[in-house]
């Protein structure tokens, strides 16, 4: 929202930011999609698994 309804950010007056607030969400749900999510349940436990272990985290060979 930031980049698309507030930028630039020099709004004379609150009714004016109410006005493009409330334009911008007419216009997304006029244009948005639902997607599918990818990172699963299952993602999540392991992320939290390797958080809570005591042994260091291994860098994968993309950021070693």
């Amino acid at each position: 929202m930031q980049r698309e309804a507030l930028t630039p950010n020099d709004f004379a007056s609150l009714d004016e930011l109410e006005h493009r607030l409330l334009a911008f969400q007419s216009y997304y749900e006029q244009i948005a999609a639902p997607f599918e999510w990818k990172f699963t349940r299952r993602d999540l436990e392991e992320i939290l698994r390797k958080m809570n272990s005591p042994e260091p985290l291994a860098l994968t060979p993309a950021l070693a």
